[in-house]
């Protein structure tokens, strides 16, 4: 579907988010505002690696529009 979206985000051990990358759908100015506005709300786990928290973990997220019209 032309309104899918594919997101790569980096996981890191002192911040929510570090680096978020459009795997597959539209990449504008417009898109990537919504997903730093909606990636402000997340908190995602850091990786661990022998029970310590650890930056690199990947997150891939996918998004669909659905409109309904009646």
């Amino acid at each position: 579907m032309q309104n899918d979206l594919i997101v790569d985000v980096v996981v890191e051990f002192r911040r929510p988010h570090d680096e978020v990358r459009i795997m597959d759908g539209p990449d504008s100015q417009e898109v990537r505002h919504h997903l730093d506005q909606l990636l402000f709300f997340y908190r995602f786990r850091p990786m661990l690696s022998f029970g310590r928290p650890t930056s690199g973990g990947h997150v891939v997220l996918s998004f669909s529009a659905v409109r309904v019209r009646g």
